[in-house]
Parts: structure tokens; sequence; C-alpha cells
């Protein structure tokens, strides 16, 4: 290792020195020196190792390559951002004096630039206030918000010519080992309509609003924020800060000269608990608590689960608590492709299985209010797709098919991963009117030919045979597991006419 090296070159050639010296207090003299040297360098390379792999440093105007890996480097605050969501080894931010703005929105949107903000990372430390040399953070000038602060970092929501930031920062689902520490929040105008959706993962994505939050937005969140100053931010709800259903601890926080038109004009909480310590609180304005608005609601779905087939429907209901409460529910749906959902009236909506035939899968529908979100769980299990003789077709239920004499078609039913019971790997098919093999002047049916593999890779198929006169009737194929252990049902209808 280059350490190890470091330490035998040096120690070799003060060993080697000392047999030259004459004066017993020049050799311990020299060997003391050379020791000071190691012992006070070498701690400060194995720093700032480990600091080049696991910080990133921001300055206001970026320098050098911009990777961030160094001062030297300094990257933008969106650029370090972005990089410690991708690299998991990324676990401190360090930020220069200065003044920042947020260059995207968290939804990755463009429509609207006021959209912008600053998103913060799970379990990532930010800090700021730094001259900009530091390689230890006990270097850092003090942004004790008590004392004036000599190398103040800013995060601003001014945009310039595109007007101000609904927020200033944003941050979702993040646990209790986030910190923000050591910066000034201003500028920040939450005076928009309607919300965005950050996601944290394809199935789970939560609501923001553009109206609430000018500062500080945190949504199902537990961070510490210590050491800011909070100031000049507006909003509906939370000129400072907006709270929902969080935990956050704010500690040694200035917050003043914020305003809110209905509530909270310093923080707004709702449906929140945080813990305020040692934090000073003052010149806020509200219609309702100029310093602090606190408020809850419960929603619940019903039913929570359903299993549809493509253009199947099911009516939901949201349920908001106390009676009565000014919050209106808004539903959602994370992948339309698998089930779309429109409101019917002020507590329910109906959600549709499949905008297009043959999507499967599972997603979530939401049903919001007052920022409180719950959901029902829509599984779209298969689908149908039959054979003329001309190539599979994707069906949604209904297949209408005019030959003239005798024919042969197929129908086999497309299965979701993981929809079987375990252990289970074959579906039974029923028929109605007649019992699983029978002719009856019009269909001979033939179920023998139907692969008993397992339908996540094989597909689950049966032939049918029609001849006879022309005659137009429906016939319904029931596709389900078996009776004794499995779950699903689904159901096609086929509309024949065989003419001599």
């Amino acid at each position: 290792m280059y350490f190890s090296r470091f330490f035998y070159l040096h120690l070799h050639f003060v060993l080697n020195f000392q047999f030259t010296m004459k004066n017993k207090i020049e050799k311990l003299f020299v060997i003391c020196a050379f020791i000071g040297v190691f012992v006070g360098i070498v701690p400060a390379l194995c720093a700032q190792s480990v600091i080049s792999g696991s910080v990133k440093f921001v300055k206001a105007s970026p320098v050098g390559d911009s990777s961030g890996y160094s001062w030297g480097k300094a990257c933008s605050l969106s650029a370090a951002l972005d990089s410690a969501r991708a690299n998991k080894k990324i676990k401190q931010i360090w930020v220069a004096a200065g003044t920042y703005t947020p260059e995207y929105a968290p939804d990755g949107s463009t429509a609207d630039s006021c959209d912008r903000a600053f998103l913060l990372v799970d379990s990532v430390k930010m800090y700021g206030g730094f001259v900009g040399t530091e390689t230890d953070i006990n270097q850092r000038p003090s942004v004790d918000t008590g004392s004036s602060i000599q190398t103040p970092s800013i995060l601003s929501g001014k945009l310039g010519n595109n007007g101000s930031a609904y927020h200033v920062l944003v941050g979702v689902r993040l646990t209790k080992e986030t910190l923000l520490d050591g910066f000034t929040v201003r500028g920040g105008n939450a005076n928009g309509t309607d919300s965005i959706r950050i996601g944290v993962s394809p199935t789970d994505t939560l609501i923001v609003h553009r109206y609430n939050g000018g500062g500080i937005y945190l949504s199902n969140s537990s961070p510490t924020l210590t050491n800011l100053h909070i100031n000049g931010n507006t909003a509906n709800n939370g000129g400072g800060i907006y709270l929902s259903n969080s935990s956050p601890t704010l500690a040694n926080l200035l917050i003043d000269g914020n305003t809110a038109k209905n509530g909270g004009g310093a923080i707004y909480s709702f449906s929140s608990n945080p813990k305020l310590i040692n934090s000073f609180i003052t010149n806020n304005s509200a219609k309702k608590g100029s310093a602090l608005y606190s408020h809850s609601i419960s929603i619940t779905v019903s039913p929570n689960t359903s299993t549809l087939l493509y253009g199947q429907r099911d009516t939901l209901v949201a349920t908001v608590l106390p009676a009565g409460v000014n919050a209106p529910v808004a539903w959602s749906s994370a992948n339309p492709q698998i089930a779309t959902v429109v409101k019917i009236s002020a507590d329910s909506a109906v959600v549709t299985a499949g905008a297009v035939i043959g999507t499967i899968g599972t997603t979530h529908i939401y049903a919001t209010a007052g920022g409180i979100s719950d959901t029902c769980t829509v599984t779209v299990p298969l689908y149908f797709e039959y054979h003329d003789g001309s190539g599979w077709t994707k069906v949604g239920g209904g297949i209408s098919i005019s030959k003239t004499g005798s024919f042969t078609f197929k129908v086999r039913a497309i299965l979701l991963s993981g929809v079987l019971p375990t252990g289970f790997d074959q579906l039974q098919w029923s028929f109605s009117p007649s019992a699983p093999q029978k002719t009856d002047g019009l269909l001979t049916f033939d179920a023998s030919t139907w692969n008993s593999g397992n339908p996540v890779s094989a597909s689950t198929e049966m032939t049918i045979t029609a001849t006879g006169s022309a005659v137009k009737n429906i016939y319904v194929w029931n596709c389900k597991s078996d009776g004794t252990r499995g779950t699903i049902s689904a159901t096609v209808s086929v509309s024949v006419a065989v003419s001599p």
C-alpha cells in the first residue's frame, strides 16, 4: 500500500541518517521531526482518502472538471444531489458559501419552471457554510443561527426571469439518517395550483402540492434539520415549512419573516409530529397560526384490493375523517396502462382495468385528501388471445368469428407471473353451456390440447373446432385455477357464426 511504503521510506531515512550524527541531541531532534511529519501527514492523507470517496464538494460556480470529488473540482448543488441519488457510496455533501438556486423539477418535468426545487436524498448529510478549503467537518466556520454567520450557504427560490420556485427544498420518504445543516432557506413562493407526484420507486409516489411549503416541503419524512435560517418564504399553508405525515427533528432554527395566506406562517403541521429544539420563531404571519398551525385527518379506501380483467370495472370509496373536514379527495393511478381511475362523486371513483389490451400487472390507485393518501392495489392477472390460422390476436373478452364451413381456432390465457398459488402450475377450462367436451351440431370442443406446464412461460391453450349450419351462438369459457387451491377466475365470451 502507498501508506506502508511512505512509513518505510521515511523511517529508513531516519535510521540511516542518525548514524552520521555525532550529537545525540541532533539525532533525537531529527527522529522527532520525522515522526511528527508521519503522525501529521498520514492521518490527513487517510482523511482525504475517505472524504474523496464519500463526499461531494459544491461551489456556487463549479470549477475544474466539476466532478465534485474535491474543492478544486466542485460541482453544482443540483448535480451533487443527482449523484448522491445514483451512487449510494456518497454519504455527505459539503456546500461552500454562496447563493444556490434549483436547476431541476423533482418529478423531472419541464412544463412549469417554478416546479424546480432541491430534492433531498435519503440518508445523505448535507452541510453548508464552508469556506471551500476544508478537509475536515470540524474546520467549518460556525453556522449557529444564534450568531453572525460569516460564510452563509443560501438556498434561494428566486429563479430570475422565471419567477420563484414553489418550494426551495423538498423531501419525501426521508429517514432519520438524513441531515440538513447550516443553510439559509429563502425566496420560495408556493402560489401554484394542483400538484406534482414524486416517485420514490415505480410503485411508490407521493403528492407534493404546489400551494404549500414555500421554504421546505416534507412528506412522510423524519430527517434532522439544524442550524437553518428560514426567511422570506410564502405559501397558502406553511410559509416556512410544510409537514405532511412527517416527524422531523428541528433544532437550532431561526424562522422569521415568512407568510402563509391560510395557516402556519412559520410551520404547518399536517398529521405530523415535529420535535422542536432550541429554535426561535418570530415575525411570521398567517390567517391561522402565525408561528405554528397543526391539523390532522385520515383517509381510507375501500376496497383496498381489486382483481380485474381488461375492461372490467370496480367502484372505490374514500372515507375522510373527521367528517365534514374541508379536504377534497383526488384520485390518481400509478400506472394508467394497467388501470385508470375516474372520479364520479365527492368520495368515490371507478377504476377500469387496462388502457391497452394485453397489459397485465399490478398498480396502485391513490385517493388523496389534504396531503394524506390511501391506496387500492389493482391486479390485472391475465388476458386472452385467440388464433384462427392467421396469428394470435389479443382480446379483452369478446371474440366474433364468421367463417364458411368447418374451421378450427384456439383460445389461450396469458398469465401474470406469480398470480397462481405456490406449488400450483395449471389452470382448468370449463364451458357453458356444455361439459368440457361436447358436440352440439355447431361446435366441437377439444380440451385435450391445453398445456399443463408452468403458465408463466407456457400459455394455457384450448382448441375449438366449429362445424354446422348458419347459426350464431355465444359460448363462454371460464379459465380458472383448481377450486381447492386457486383464486383466479376469468371469462372470455366467443361469438361464432358458421355458414354451410
